[in-house]
């Protein structure tokens, strides 16, 4: 039995990390924003779906119309977004607390046969790839170190990843090390280009389309389906359900016998808050997610992981240690 796990947003803000709604508040405070009121009503729109629904809508913008002020639109958010990812991890980079000096938090991670991301934060960079995975092998896992599989750095005197720029490497070496934790970021990084120098980053609407474009975010999405579908435990840290590709690879692996544990503040409530049928006057019937989840679910966590894995063996701690066996 395969141990994989699949960290959403929910998981930085563990450490002072971004989640949607405070994206949104991050970009209002932009003057490019703020001064510009097309700009400015379409971000209070997207307000309750959250900052990746007003970056789609630019970038339908542009595909609709193809025009200049469309394109100056959405550059102006795009690089407004990769500020924003600086200031993020430049605050990873100075927190000295990331796992209370005990090692459990990296003890954990070590424990998954893989590990996936949909994160583009550089938080694992920083504080776990950089640690020598293999120091922190747990029982049976003795991994000799990590991959980020089908990447390759182009900053070659850059020690510690999250100080890299990486690029795709050429299909044919797309595969995984023997001995090495495999650690897959679905949506690509803020540290990544591409071939002909863009960020690889996937965000906004159509995200499936997106990914069709870069070989190796397929790739990893066949990954991501291959354990799923082969006697799978699942945990998921911080994840929101808001992604329709991966909800829907979930689904089906639930089909095939997948069990999943949920780490999130609304824990096994929150398919069910989730549910707008829930709303006056309508008639209640459950959502994917809630199916899910009923199929699914074998634990669930509500507890920071902050909290958490401040003491070997508390009460919580032993909860999510159960996973593994």
């Amino acid at each position: 039995m395969k141990h994989i796990l699949l960290l959403g947003a929910g998981f930085s803000q563990n450490w002072g990390g971004w989640g949607s709604k405070e994206v949104f508040e991050y970009l209002l405070e932009k003057k490019e924003i703020h001064s510009n009121p097309r700009l400015l009503n379409q971000l209070w729109l997207s307000q309750e779906q959250g900052f990746e629904n007003f970056l789609g809508s630019l970038h339908n913008g542009y595909a609709n119309f193809q025009d200049e002020q469309s394109l100056k639109d959405l550059q102006i958010v795009e690089s407004i977004i990769r500020d924003m990812f600086k200031d993020m991890n430049n605050g990873f980079f100075q927190n000295y607390d990331w796992d209370h000096n005990n090692n459990l938090t990296r003890n954990l991670l070590t424990r998954f046969d893989a590990v996936f991301t949909l994160n583009q934060d550089l938080l694992l960079e920083r504080h776990y790839l950089g640690s020598n995975v293999q120091l922190a092998a747990h029982g049976s896992k003795k991994w000799i170190g990590y991959q980020i599989p089908g990447m390759e750095k182009i900053t070659p005197y850059a020690d510690n990843p999250a100080e890299a720029v990486f690029t795709p490497t050429d299909k044919s070496k797309f595969t995984l090390e023997n001995f090495c934790q495999p650690f897959i970021k679905l949506h690509g990084s803020s540290n990544w280009v591409s071939k002909d120098s863009n960020n690889l980053l996937i965000m906004g609407s159509n995200k499936e389309a997106q990914i069709s474009k870069f070989e190796v975010l397929s790739w990893y999405f066949e990954l991501f389906e291959e354990y799923l579908n082969n006697e799978c435990k699942l945990m998921i840290i911080g994840y929101g359900f808001q992604d329709d590709h991966i909800n829907k690879s979930l689904i089906e692996a639930a089909e095939k016998g997948l069990k999943l544990f949920n780490i999130n503040p609304l824990g096994s409530d929150q398919a069910l808050l989730m549910n707008k049928s829930k709303q006056l006057n309508q008639i209640r019937t459950d959502t994917n997610i809630e199916t899910l989840f009923k199929k699914s679910l074998i634990g669930t966590s509500r507890k920071p992981l902050r909290e958490t894995f401040k003491e070997l063996n508390s009460a919580e701690f032993n909860k999510i240690s159960r996973f593994f066996t």
